[in-house]
């Protein structure tokens, strides 16, 4: 039975953020009896979790959740094998700050996984004296792999007496790191958020939140990380060759000549119409000679290769 400071908020699979299966021989479907919760401080609360068998042979499922501010979530039963209902236990310490808190849950097969969280918006019968919000200049930043970027982050306060306030990043994957500086104050007040990415790290977006938090309260600011590959560094050059004769109609029509670049003895012929033009690429830098022939009549002229840099050679010819 729910207590009365309780409220369950919406229903249905949608009790998580995101969702994946791996494509593996068996798979199960979860269904949540709420969105999420609405608890006093120091309460309990639970919701029900139906785990359905969709394809494959039915395996053992298990639980596993990730505590965040004291905030716990146990399962009842905590493993068993589809199709079955489990019982969540959703437990919030009197000593919670009041705020709303995701906290992680996995569902787990030996053939697929289930990731997400389940939203626990903690209140207080005495509201708080101390009322803060806080944001992010930039919602979903960007870091390549092996690189780091910042981010504002901005505590102000709403009402009462200004209360020493902490910054903390939760959801945390594994090869992100981040630090504030300051990692606390009292608001009104800034903080750079630096979050680095390990050159291992796996390309790809990552749900986090910053916690701002005092004795009284917490603000929870969702942001959406995205790791980049990252970006190399060219050693080389490139070389285009076009060339032009002129016909009945146009002076400058492209024309099919053959092409030599030396000392690399590298060929091939200019084209025309749509088609793209003649492409040397990976040329270490350095000065090359272009040979160009068309018929009886040859040209050639030194090509300066730099790295990093296209270099275009054009020869017109008589008609």
């Amino acid at each position: 039975m729910l207590l009365a400071s309780v409220a369950l908020i919406g229903g249905g699979a949608g009790a998580f953020y995101y969702l994946y299966t791996k494509k593996f021989p068996g798979g199960f479907n979860p269904n949540f009896s709420a969105l999420g919760v609405e608890m006093d401080k120091g309460t309990s609360a639970s919701i029900t979790c139906r785990v359905t068998q969709t394809h494959g042979t039915a395996k053992p499922v298990s639980f596993v959740f990730t505590p965040i501010n004291g905030i716990t979530v146990s399962a009842n039963p905590p493993i068993a094998t589809p199709n079955f209902t489990a019982t969540l236990t959703i437990t919030v310490p009197p000593t919670c700050p009041v705020g709303s808190y995701d906290v992680k849950t996995e569902i787990l097969s030996s053939d697929a996984q289930w990731k997400g969280w389940i939203t626990v918006h903690v209140t207080s019968p005495t509201p708080p004296s101390s009322v803060i919000s806080a944001s992010v200049n930039v919602q979903n930043p960007s870091v390549a792999q092996g690189t780091f970027v910042t981010v504002n982050v901005s505590v102000d306060q709403i009402s009462g007496v200004a209360k020493s306030t902490r910054l903390s990043l939760t959801n945390m994957p594994t090869g992100l790191t981040a630090s504030f500086a300051p990692g606390s104050g009292t608001p009104p007040f800034n903080s750079i958020l630096s979050i680095s990415a390990d050159p291992l790290m796996t390309v790809g977006g990552y749900d986090v939140n910053v916690l701002v938090q005092n004795d009284e309260m917490a603000v929870n600011v969702p942001m959406i990380i995205r790791v980049l590959p990252r970006a190399t560094t060219p050693t080389t050059g490139e070389l285009v060759v076009m060339a032009y004769a002129p016909d009945a109609y146009l002076y400058n029509n492209p024309c099919i000549a053959h092409i030599t670049v030396n000392p690399s003895n590298l060929t091939g012929d200019t084209t025309t119409g749509d088609q793209p033009p003649l492409t040397f690429p990976n040329l270490i830098e350095g000065t090359y000679t272009v040979l160009a022939i068309l018929g009886s009549q040859m040209q050639s002229v030194p090509a300066i290769i730099k790295v990093g840099v296209t270099t275009i050679v054009r020869f017109q010819f008589e008609g």
